[in-house]
C-alpha cells in the first residue's frame, strides 16, 4: 500500500549540515538518525533493550527498525522477537540523490544531480534474506522511498571521493507490505500476463539477479508460479489470473 505523506524533513540547517568536517564522525549515520526522528521525535523510545537486543524504535508493543544495510544481520533477532512483538522493518530506498562533493583543503561544495532514480522493487535483494519470515502475521515490510542529498569528500592525501553521509530531504513516500495486495501492487502496472527472467527486466529495470530474488521472494509469498518453459527459460505469470 502506498502512504503519501505530507511533513517534510527538516531544513539542513536544523543538522549542521555545512559543517562538513564533522560530518560521517557519528556512529549512526544521518540518514538512519533523521528516519528516525521522522517516524518517532519521542528519543525515549529509541534505543530501546529489549532482552539482549536493542530496538530502533519501541512503542506500545510495537518495534520499528530502520535497516540501511543487509537483512542478513536481522535474522537471529526476528527468530527471538517475531513471536511476541509487532515489527516492523523500515528499509530506505533513495528516489533521487544529488551528490555534493567537498573540497577537504577549501571547503567548497560542488552539487550535481544524478541521472538515476531509485525504485521500490530494488528492497527485493534484502527480502531475499528473510524469506521465512515474511509470511509471519507480526511482521510488516515499510520501503521508505526518499531523496537524498549524498556528501563526497576527497582526503588530503587522494584525489579519490569518499562518500561521507546522506541526508534525507523533501517528503517521503512509503510503502507498506503486510498483504500479498501491497506486494502484487508494488509491480509495473503494464507487465503483461506472462513473462520470463529476461522480459521482466523490461519492466522492472532490475538487474537479472534483483529479478530472481525478486521471483524468490514472490513465490515464498504464493504469489506468482511458474507456468511452463520457453526453451531453458521459465514462464511466471501471478496466482489466480
Amino acid at each position: 500500500m502506498r502512504i503519501e505523506l505530507t511533513r517534510s524533513f527538516p531544513q539542513a540547517d536544523s543538522f549542521d549540515r555545512d559543517s562538513y568536517e564533522s560530518i560521517g564522525t557519528q556512529n549512526e549515520k544521518m540518514l538512519h538518525k533523521m528516519i528516525k526522528y521522522y517516524l518517532c521525535p519521542d528519543t525515549a523510545c529509541h534505543e530501546f533493550k529489549i532482552g539482549s537486543y536493542i530496538a530502533d524504535i519501541y512503542q506500545n508493543g510495537h518495534i520499528t527498525e530502520i535497516q540501511t544495510g543487509s537483512f542478513r544481520s536481522m535474522k537471529s533477532k526476528l527468530e527471538k522477537l517475531l513471536p511476541n512483538y509487532k515489527i516492523s522493518i523500515v528499509y530506505p530506498v533513495i528516489r533521487r540523490k544529488t551528490i555534493i562533493e567537498v573540497d577537504a583543503y577549501t571547503g567548497s561544495k560542488k552539487p550535481k544531480k544524478s541521472p538515476r532514480i531509485g525504485s521500490p522493487l530494488k528492497i527485493m535483494r534484502e527480502l531475499y534474506q528473510i524469506t521465512k519470515y515474511l509470511n509471519h502475521p507480526n511482521i510488516e515490510i515499510i520501503i521508505f522511498l526518499t531523496d537524498v542529498d549524498e556528501y563526497r569528500m576527497n582526503s588530503v592525501d587522494s584525489s579519490k571521493l569518499e562518500k561521507i553521509n546522506q541526508f534525507p530531504k523533501g517528503t517521503p513516500v512509503l510503502y507498506q507490505l503486510k498483504t500479498k495486495k501491497d506486494y502484487v501492487d508494488l509491480l509495473p502496472e503494464n507487465l503483461p500476463p506472462e513473462w520470463t527472467l529476461k522480459t521482466f527486466k523490461n519492466y522492472t529495470k532490475l538487474s537479472i539477479s534483483d529479478n530472481q530474488c525478486l521471483v524468490q521472494v514472490y513465490k515464498q509469498l504464493d504469489i506468482i508460479v511458474n507456468t511452463r518453459k520457453e526453451g531453458k527459460a521459465f514462464v511466471y505469470k501471478i496466482k489466480g489470473d
